[in-house]
């Protein structure tokens, strides 16, 4: 099954006052599905000695297109955000046999952060490098599905570590390092589902580089939200 997707994001900002600026987002695009039938291979055209000839159940390409919108609002300050998101607003059909079933249901999202300053001597804070640890919160939910994040992050200078529980599944591990050019990011998912007997966890590896922009003027402020 193949998926492409194209989709346009419009993000403006608004200053509300010296400690906070909210963010709103809209995307809105198109997703194409396909189903490719002569890839496909059915159990019961299989036997011990290998294809018995069967027709497959599916003998043409399927496919569907849909338009596909989503919407957030983000609100922040130097030490505080919270954020919400919707994800495909108008739940579209994608089911390739017209099944009135085959809902995409809309995927909410709400999430929380908090930057809490440790000690720190006068010139790390003035340097803005003051060591930090960061509680995060995140909440999902699509049709029956919930999911609850709770996290922490350490940051000083350029060093980032963290830890996140994901509710009943598993407990993440990260650490991660960030200079003015590069990135490189390091993660592994501990399981503690009933999974844990059939898998060994999940490594996940990141990196990314900066390339140098055009100057932006003097103007709203970035979220001082976790890198990582």
């Amino acid at each position: 099954m193949k998926t492409n997707n194209v989709s346009f994001i419009a993000s403006p900002k608004v200053r509300i006052n010296q400690e906070w600026t909210a963010s709103f987002a809209l995307e809105g695009g198109i997703v194409s599905k396909r189903l490719e039938h002569s890839t496909l291979l059915y159990p019961n055209q299989l036997n011990s000695t290998g294809l018995n000839g069967n027709p497959q159940e599916i003998t043409e390409e399927k496919g569907v297109l849909n338009t596909d919108f989503s919407v957030g609002a983000l609100f922040y300050s130097p030490y505080l955000y919270f954020g919400y998101a919707m994800h495909h607003v108008l739940e579209p059909n994608i089911s390739f046999t017209d099944n009135p079933d085959g809902v995409l249901y809309r995927r909410h999202t709400g999430h929380v952060g908090v930057n809490i300053d440790l000690p720190a001597s006068p010139h790390e804070r003035r340097l803005g490098k003051a060591p930090r640890i960061s509680p995060q919160i995140i909440f999902q939910q699509q049709g029956p599905a919930r999911e609850l994040n709770l996290g922490l992050y350490y940051t000083k200078n350029k060093f980032t570590s963290g830890i996140w529980y994901r509710n009943e599944d598993s407990i993440i591990l990260l650490v991660g390092v960030q200079s003015r050019k590069f990135s490189f990011g390091f993660s592994y998912d501990v399981t503690i589902s009933k999974l844990s007997n059939n898998t060994f966890g999940a490594l996940e590896l990141s990196t990314a580089y900066k390339f140098n922009c055009r100057s932006k003027k003097p103007g709203l402020p970035k979220a001082e939200c976790p890198s990582f």
